[in-house]
């Protein structure tokens, strides 16, 4: 069972001052806040509906949620009984209900169940989510040490100074932490009840997320990952769309009122009342009740709320906003977190691309005459199309299809995941001496680099440079975001000094991976470049004389 408390806002009157009581109080915006189906049904235990918890001064949720809402005495606390109407299990869990997390529940809940407590307080943070590395650096960018995380840890941690995100509570335990049925919501005096009935109190930190809705960081995440869900419904429309463009999903709450060519670039929230003037541009905005936005304003990424006078001008309407990074509201955005930047008429960003066109164009004249020839040889061993094209990430994330002439079987994608418990190296990428899924002319244009020739059309292209981090994919990327933010300020290369520096030793490639691209990326310049260059096309004739 599932009891989610909103605790009493600071303030009785809703202002931009309390946003939390701000969604509360508008019903278009309480369609996402009230809401519970992000944390996903394994945190309800008895499988039902969820209970809902509000001071008796709030109002409830529309009509369409689907809670059943309680009320309580701020002064007081909540009563339990309300959670009755199912089968009360072991365990039930109180949820604060000012947080949207989002975690395993099933992992945790195991994790909680086995252990000798009565109480347990449990925390969510991302820093303990599986499959990534927390890179340490020194103030001068250098690297220091690596921790890896391959699944969702849960750690043991000191008892938090105000309600956790989930307290984890026994069945049996229930009337001593509310002896007549009221269980007090004043942290201090909960702790203390602990202790006087000598409960066993345990506190965790897990992997997981959580969205404070008390800022607008908060509320405006939470808008964009609602607004995809069909559960969410209009009031009666906008008036006056005359000309109005709409792109994206957009709510409008009742009697509200568009002028002549406004814009709205969805996901975005136009409450009840709300005025909206001509030529006026709202973009990843939640505009409240009553508010006027005049003619030709733009308001994006922010909250704007009744403040008791309606903006005049879009200058006073943006510093009323409040700010969101984009980077914050859409997981994986690159903007603004360059590693490293260069003058425009410098090596990295003007000859350096003067060297790639020169080099890639005689690469591809010497070799355009073997094209038709590898073609031919890869038809004949296998079906499937002639390039292989992968998805990869290049200058500032921007993602193209990176060429190689195909040496796998057709199947190679779907069997990497089998062949998953016998990779041979560490980290995120993939690779085995033997790879079952290459076929007898991919093993011989891998061992010549014959495959690898089509990228030089990327470095045509732009996509790529002739040296450079190697080219991955957003999956790999996200395993550091100081080494994702580093080899994305350059463009990926068919070479670079991880290649050539590499020791292979086990269980430190990836840890050499991350070393050398963020210390090419550090070191950029041509007398780098040219020393790579020259160390690979040796290692290139040496092992294409090797071959023979």
């Amino acid at each position: 069972m599932e009891l989610v408390v909103f605790h009493n806002p600071k303030k009785a009157a809703p202002d931009h001052s309390d946003l939390f009581a701000f969604a509360l109080s508008d019903r278009l915006l309480a369609q996402i806040v009230w809401d519970r189906s992000a944390s996903g049904p394994d945190l309800n235990e008895g499988g039902g509906q969820v209970t809902v918890a509000v001071p008796g001064d709030v109002q409830g949720p529309p009509a369409q949620t689907l809670v059943n809402v309680v009320a309580y005495d701020p002064q007081g606390g909540v009563d339990l009984s309300a959670l009755n109407n199912g089968n009360e299990g072991d365990w039930f869990v109180v949820s604060n209900g000012k947080f949207r997390t989002k975690a395993r529940y099933d992992r945790i809940k195991r994790h909680v169940y086995s252990l000798p407590s009565d109480i347990v307080l449990a925390s969510l943070t991302p820093e303990l989510t599986g499959y990534h590395e927390k890179l340490r650096i020194t103030p001068q960018n250098s690297n220091v040490g690596w921790r890896r995380y391959y699944t969702d840890s849960i750690q043991l941690c000191e008892t938090p100074d105000d309600w956790p995100h989930h307290v984890f509570i026994r069945t049996a335990v229930r009337k001593k932490i509310a002896p007549e049925g009221i269980m007090t919501l004043d942290f201090d005096k909960f702790r203390a009840l602990c202790s006087a009935k000598s409960l066993r109190v345990i506190s965790l930190r897990a992997a997981g997320r959580a969205i404070d809705l008390n800022t607008a960081e908060g509320l405006l995440t939470l808008m964009y990952e609602r607004l995809g869900s069909t559960a969410l419904t209009n009031g009666d429309g906008a008036s006056g769309e005359r000309g109005a463009r709409i792109a994206g999903k957009v709510l409008f709450g009742r009697n509200v009122s568009v002028g002549d060519n406004a814009v709205f670039l969805g996901p975005a929230v136009v409450c009840d009342n709300a005025s909206i003037g001509k030529n006026a541009i709202v973009k990843g905005t939640i505009i409240g009740p009553g508010v006027s936005i005049p003619t030709g304003a733009v308001v994006r990424d922010c909250i704007v709320n009744d403040t008791g006078e309606p903006p005049t001008k879009a200058r006073k309407t943006q510093a009323e906003c409040r700010k969101v990074r984009r980077s914050f509201l859409v997981d994986g955005s690159f903007e603004g977190n360059y590693f490293r930047t260069w003058p425009r008429w410098s090596y990295p960003r003007y000859f350096k691309r003067l060297f790639d066109i020169v080099i890639a164009s005689v690469i591809l004249l010497l070799f355009l005459p073997f094209f038709p020839v590898i073609a031919i040889m890869i038809k004949l061993s296998s079906a499937g199309p002639v390039f292989y094209r992968a998805r990869r990430q290049g200058l500032g994330g921007k993602e193209f299809d990176c060429m190689k002439f195909r040496s796998m079987a057709p199947s190679a994608e779907g069997l990497q995941e089998k062949l998953s418990v016998v990779n041979q190296v560490d980290g995120p990428q993939f690779k085995l001496e033997n790879d079952p899924r290459v076929n007898a002319v991919g093993r011989f244009l891998r061992d010549t680099n014959l495959d690898e020739i089509p990228q030089f059309i990327n470095v045509l292209r732009g996509q790529m440079s002739v040296i450079g981090p190697r080219p991955s994919p957003e999956h790999e990327n996200a395993s550091s975001p100081h080494w994702r933010y580093a080899r994305l300020s350059v463009r990926p290369g068919i070479t670079g000094l991880w290649q050539i520096c590499r020791t292979r030793r086990e269980g430190r490639d990836f840890q050499e991976w991350v070393r050398y691209d963020t210390e090419y990326v550090r070191k950029l310049s041509f007398k780098l470049d040219l020393w790579i260059f020259w160390k690979t096309a040796g290692k290139l004739i040496n092992d294409f004389v090797d071959r023979f």
